[in-house]
């Protein structure tokens, strides 16, 4: 069976998802597996089990993006954890790179983040059944 028989109009939102949440699953696993590379990549941090508990619930978030995009059900409140979590990242990227407290690399997960809220705001939450 073909996952992807969504309407026209959903199927854009379905790889908005699969992308979102393969992102988050890649982004969130890297420091998990290899702590060396990521701060290599990312500058030095301090509180190691706090970049492992970032990075699982990232990981978390994206399968369920992941889960949701393959069973084709993007309700709204899968919307809702997929733009809030992008907006959330992209607030604190912005706010601790401009404090210069985290590397200015920063600015270009942002610079993503951005661009999936801008997604799902163009998209206007498409076929998301509203019930009460």
């Amino acid at each position: 069976m073909d996952r992807f028989n969504a309407s026209e109009k959903r199927q854009p939102a379905v790889y908005l998802a699969w992308f979102q949440g393969v992102y988050y699953a890649v982004a969130g696993i890297w420091p998990i597996l290899h702590i060396d590379s990521f701060m290599m990549v990312t500058g030095p941090k301090t509180d190691i089990w706090l970049v492992h508990t970032v990075g699982l619930l990232l990981v978390a978030v994206g399968v369920v993006l992941c889960i949701a995009a393959y069973r084709q059900r993007l309700t709204l409140e899968l919307i809702v954890l997929a733009v809030g979590a992008a907006l959330a990242l992209t607030g604190i990227e912005l706010f601790y790179t401009w404090k210069k407290t985290i590397s200015m690399v920063y600015l270009l997960d942002a610079a993503v983040e951005t661009l999936l809220i801008a997604g799902w705001q163009w998209l206007g939450f498409p076929s998301v059944k509203g019930t009460k």
